[in-house]
């Protein structure tokens, strides 16, 4: 039986990583779990050589399946995705998939044909899951004000922050979104979706982000939530290419600092990684900042306009291994890069707005200082 469930955007972003213990989010008259996105629907389906299968998604904004290849196949084959006009979407071939699964491109068509080509006599590939990607609504919990004061990346039309000028928008190359999900047809599935940065594209692309973004509690980062169904976009913006790349290992993780360094590959041949961010020192009080993210799993946004808070912070923040400041983040703005003025990386969004002793609402965001980022990576043979 197919099971649907919600896909939640950065439900995991409210987990607190600071040595204080487990800081509550600020009351607001939104609910604090997550943004529905849509649906992720267990879809377990042989596809047997000419015979066609029709994905029953409608009103999407864009479809993506999950398959992979069947053990007992050793005959060549090629899988062909066309939209309900006919017309061909993505073509996959046996040559370019291995034995992990693997996920379709973002499908933009509301019906999705499939069918295998092989001269095998059983089915050679199999799908898994699909998901249907919604348009979502927007909730907010770590903004300043009711409406959050970030502007699109690439919208031109989206000024809300002023015009974004063209380093700005160099430096939101190197931001992805982590989509994952985590679960079975008994059970149901989970799924959410984060910020990351990537700071390494050789010997490997190497993609930091959150340790909370593997999961709600420990063990986190399952084998099903990188290797299954991890996939990075550093392309979330609409445009034509896809840029997808897959989560392949998790090469280092630290609860205490929440980070999670991931090696990813690409989704396809011609999903070419961005160049990797550049890094700074660490910032300074009152140092102008800005934070490119997927707030509730949107496009690219830039929180500008605001500036990091060292001196007389709140008891909220963990200033061993924590900075504050003042940008504006949601739900799946967890993993982000923090940017100084010359577009480099000074920290690490990971948690949002919390209560003090008090009762208080400290009004203030939480990012992880740079130099406890470089020990991080130090420790894993990466210099930053």
């Amino acid at each position: 039986m197919s099971v649907a469930v919600r896909l939640v955007a950065g439900a995991l972003c409210l987990v607190s990583a600071s040595g204080t213990g487990l800081a509550e989010p600020c009351h607001t008259d939104v609910p604090k779990s997550a943004v529905g996105l849509g649906d992720f629907v267990s879809w377990e389906r042989h596809f047997e050589p000419g015979k066609s299968r029709r994905v029953p998604a409608e009103n999407a904004r864009y479809v993506r399946v999950l398959f992979r290849q069947r053990d007992q196949s050793d005959a060549a084959w090629t899988l062909r995705i066309r939209d309900g006009e006919g017309r061909p979407i993505q073509s996959i071939t046996s040559r370019a998939v291995g034995a992990a699964p693997f996920w379709t491109r973002r499908l933009y068509a509301d019906t999705i044909e499939i069918v295998v080509e092989s001269e095998a006599s059983v089915a050679p590939v199999e799908s898994l899951f699909f998901q249907v990607m919604l348009e979502n609504p927007l909730t907010f919990y770590s903004t300043k004000g009711p409406k959050p004061d970030w502007s699109d990346v690439y919208d031109r039309v989206d000024d809300a922050g002023g015009i974004v000028e063209e380093f700005e928008k160099r430096q939101a190359e190197s931001v992805g979104m982590f989509i994952t999900a985590e679960g079975n047809n008994l059970d149901g599935v989970a799924a959410w979706t984060c910020s990351g940065v990537l700071i390494a594209d050789r010997p490997d692309l190497l993609f930091l982000t959150n340790d909370h973004c593997g999961g709600l509690s420990e063990p986190r980062w399952s084998s099903s939530v990188c290797e299954g169904n991890g996939i990075v976009d550093f392309s979330w913006d609409g445009d034509a290419v896809s840029r997808q790349h897959q989560c392949r290992k998790v090469v280092t993780r630290s609860s205490d600092l929440d980070l999670a360094l991931l090696r990813l590959a690409p989704a396809a041949s011609d999903d070419a990684a961005p160049l990797p961010a550049s890094f700074a020192m660490n910032v300074n009080e009152g140092e102008p900042i800005a934070v490119i993210h997927h707030p509730s799993s949107e496009t690219k946004k830039i929180s500008r306009n605001c500036v990091a808070r060292i001196a007389d912070v709140s008891e909220t923040v963990n200033e061993v291994n924590d900075f504050a400041y003042d940008c504006d983040t949601e739900a799946g703005s967890s993993g982000a890069p923090v940017f100084n003025v010359e577009g480099n990386v000074v920290g690490i969004h990971h948690t949002g707005h919390e209560k003090t002793a008090a009762g208080q609402c400290d009004g203030l965001n939480k990012a992880v200082r740079l130099d406890r980022i470089r020990q991080f990576l130090q420790e894993a043979g990466v210099d930053p």
